[in-house]
């Protein structure tokens, strides 16, 4: 329970004496209950006194065990939900904090896992972990209670348990490696539905790519189940052998135990009651094991994500300095290459070393064949991807590691497969006159609003979903504008308007426009244009 006991103790407050008091409280009222009730069975001849004192002790006993332990579950309920709400917060920042390639590399399915199913593993085991620390206390107890009545029988069932948990622990490890080999497959097949629903046209339109598709997803899903029903079987085996053992048990106290030694009627029954009182306690113990494993390979996934994404790195946000670059009147991008890895950790296709000279107010233009590098070098312009060689210079200062935010705040962007965020997050402020002209440019008011922050619909083509991201881009208001293959997707004339008038207006406005194009009627609008073959840039005019 390493890495249980690790995010516990990290963000919570649960392992602190006041959630141990309350455990001990609601554990030694459970087992007063026993003992009173065990009193009133040996003193019921004593009279009606006798009688009354072991019914207020027992209500007593009763009435301390519901308030401690309705106090214990809900002061413990609330701290663990607020560590998942914590742990998804983190793992946003952390996200946020890290790099595309590295988001990349993780991929989406094993965060996607992270952030719902793996917290909600955490929420659903903690009221079976309050219960299991509550029935250890009183396991504990009733043991205490067991001594003094015999220690023989105290000594059997203290060595019967300890050779339980020791199988249990030596099980436990197998167990794990099944639960984490479920969690894996459970990961592809996140990404296995993603890859059907994302891409339901391609599957659709291509019956072999559907049935290897599926054949794929049925091979996780039956991994998934065999693990899955492997960590059952195995809690089911430790279950009913736990059972099992306890019932033995009560056989040996009632016809071993009395023939080593003198021992009365009375104390027997005490003795078999105690332990079959304890039947409860093991048994929910036993129980909550499958439930320990889940939420600690859950919280050790979780750590695991968290330190991919950081990598060493502090979760910070600062917002001072972003504007340090605003009023740049030229980037100079210097010899700046990447080569990606093949899977023996060989370089394979390279771009670069390429260099650009970037003036304020410009307008470049980007061509070159499909698969010549030329987006990869539009990540490596907006440090999207890091340079593995070269320099990028604002206005002679050569950015650190430190700068990045600032510069990267100077490019508003529209990739090809472009992401259409329904709500305006982090735009500048603007009017609602100001928001309907640009929709009006981009000729789509008539089927799509601005209400509030959002748009009103954004259930459209691509095309038009591209004016939408071309509307969203134009009020984040930031100096430079990066296309890439914007164009692609519209038709013959608003093609030739977005050539011919929208860019001309953008850049009166002062914006400098890069975009990447195949548009060569329309070449004679930029001011500068570069060609990318084989990952080799340069400038052709």
């Amino acid at each position: 329970m390493q890495a249980l006991h690790k995010l516990f103790s990290r963000d919570t407050d649960l392992l602190t004496p006041h959630f141990l008091r309350l455990a001990c409280l609601s554990g030694l009222a459970n087992a007063a209950v026993l003992a009173v009730v065990n009193m009133s069975v040996q003193s019921s001849t004593s009279g009606s006194e006798g009688r009354l004192r072991g019914l207020f002790l027992f209500g007593l006993a009763i009435g301390i065990y519901a308030i401690s332990q309705k106090r214990l579950m809900a002061d413990t309920s609330e701290r663990v939900e607020r560590l998942i709400s914590s742990l998804r917060l983190r793992l946003l920042d952390a996200v946020r904090a890290s790099e595309f390639h590295e988001v990349e590399r993780i991929g989406r399915a094993e965060i996607f896992g992270n952030l719902s199913r793996e917290t909600q593993v955490l929420s659903q085991s903690a009221p079976n972990m309050i219960v299991a620390v509550q029935q250890a206390v009183l396991l504990v107890c009733s043991m205490t209670y067991l001594f003094f009545l015999s220690k023989l029988a105290f000594l059997l069932l203290a060595g019967v348990t300890t050779a339980g948990a020791a199988l249990h622990l030596a099980r436990a490890k197998q167990v794990r490696l099944h639960l984490e080999e479920a969690s894996r497959n459970d990961d592809e097949l996140i990404e296995g539905f993603t890859d059907v629903i994302d891409g339901f046209r391609e599957v659709k339109l291509n019956q072999a790519r559907g049935h290897d598709l599926s054949g794929s997803i049925r091979s996780a899903s039956n991994r998934s189940y065999i693990s899955r029903t492997l960590v059952h079987t195995s809690n089911a085996n430790d279950f009913v052998l736990s059972q099992v053992t306890f019932f033995i048990l009560t056989g040996l106290m009632v016809f071993v135990v009395p023939a080593f030694g003198e021992i009365d009627t009375a104390t027997i029954g005490k003795v078999t009651t105690a332990t079959l009182f304890m039947l409860g306690p093991v048994g929910a113990l036993v129980g909550n094991f499958p439930i320990f494993n889940n939420a600690n390979v859950s919280a050790g996934r979780i750590l695991d994500l968290e330190e991919k994404l950081l990598s060493g790195r502090k979760l910070k946000e600062n917002f001072d300095g972003l504007e340090a670059f605003r009023d740049f009147k030229e980037i100079v991008i210097e010899s700046i290459g990447f080569a990606y890895p093949s899977a023996s950790g060989e370089g394979t296709f390279a771009v670069g070393p390429n260099s650009m000279h970037i003036k304020r107010g410009e307008c470049i233009f980007i061509t070159g064949g499909n698969g010549s590098g030329k987006t990869t070098f539009l990540n490596l312009l907006l440090t999207l991807i890091p340079a593995q060689s070269g320099t990028i210079c604002v206005d002679g200062l050569k950015l650190l590691p430190e700068d990045l935010p600032a510069y990267r705040n100077l490019f508003s962007a529209i990739f090809s497969d472009n992401h259409l965020f329904k709500t305006l997050h982090g735009t500048a402020s603007f009017t609602n006159r100001e928001a309907h002209t640009l929709l009006e440019a981009m000729e789509i008011s008539e089927k799509v609003s601005i209400d509030g922050m959002r748009y009103s619909n954004t259930n459209l083509s691509g095309g038009q979903r591209k004016r939408i991201a071309m509307v969203t881009s134009q009020l984040e208001k930031k100096p430079i504008l990066v296309l890439d293959e914007w164009a692609a997707d519209q038709d013959p004339l608003f093609r030739r308007k977005f050539y011919r008038e929208i860019i001309p207006s953008l850049r009166a406005q002062g914006l400098t426009i890069i975009a990447i194009t195949h548009d060569d009627r329309y070449f004679d609008v930029a001011d500068a244009r570069y060609h990318m073959e084989e990952g080799r840039l340069e400038r052709v005019a």
